[in-house]
């Protein structure tokens, strides 16, 4: 399925950056957790007339061991295998986008693999981009609090 082969390369990839800024995963962990920075308003982010039944978990986590990244960026680019492109303006973005276009396969490859590192932000982050932390794993001892959701 091509839609399983887009996230997986996706993951890997969060999982290659974390391994290159955090460490590696401890034993038996593969994949990264994804958390929210700061709990959103779920009514907005979640169909509130669908049935859910979630937990809101708040972590305690020591920055060195998390990565933040650009939520929506990751969500649009990686997950739709697209390179993470911008612009002041449309044509801009139309201008950067064509030449994104023209490269060679190959090429196209490497410049949406580094692209993907510009959604990476700094420990400290408080800007208007919505923001996602990724880590390995949690313990209980982490837990400051949970609700349902």
């Amino acid at each position: 399925n091509v839609n399983d082969l887009i996230i997986l390369t996706f993951t890997n990839n969060a999982a290659q950056e974390m391994k290159e800024r955090i460490g590696m995963p401890p034993e038996g962990v593969t994949y990264p957790v994804w958390a929210y920075v700061k709990k959103p308003d779920l009514s907005k982010e979640f169909n509130t007339e669908a049935p859910r039944n979630m937990v809101c978990i708040e972590l305690e986590i020591d920055e060195k061991d998390v990565l933040i990244t650009n939520h929506c960026g990751w969500s649009v680019c990686c997950l739709n295998n697209s390179p993470y492109i911008t612009g002041e303006t449309d044509e801009e973005f139309d201008k950067n986008y064509d030449e994104f276009e023209a490269l060679p396969w190959e090429e196209q490859k490497k410049v949406k693999f580094e692209s993907w590192k510009k959604l990476i932000l700094p420990i400290d982050y408080s800007g208007p981009i919505f923001t996602q932390a990724t880590f390995w794993k949690f313990e209980v001892s982490q837990i400051v609090s949970y609700e349902k959701c």
